[in-house]
């Protein structure tokens, strides 16, 4: 299990509010802790509070927070350039 943050963008680590990781392996055929991990990620992964990047980066970024879903303003050099191939 790897908990993880919903944002995870540049002046996340950089402003000194990162926190823990925690990570459990377990063995053997009873699982819960992976089980109940999968089931909390596949909740939030469907939920109406997730958006496709793409979307998130076109309306919050690009545009200037023309969706509904934007956070507070990025400053856009934290960003990882475009992947060109």
């Amino acid at each position: 299990s790897f908990p993880g943050t919903s944002n995870w963008s540049g002046d996340y680590f950089r402003g000194g509010t990162t926190g823990a990781a925690v990570v459990i392996k377990q063995n053997g055929d009873k699982r819960a802790l992976v089980r109940e991990m999968k089931a909390i990620f596949e909740r939030d992964w469907n939920s109406i509070y997730a958006h496709p990047l793409d979307e998130y980066f076109v309306g919050c970024i690009e545009r200037g927070a023309l969706v509904d879903f934007c956070e507070a303003e990025k400053d856009p050099s934290l960003f990882a350039a475009p992947f060109t191939e």
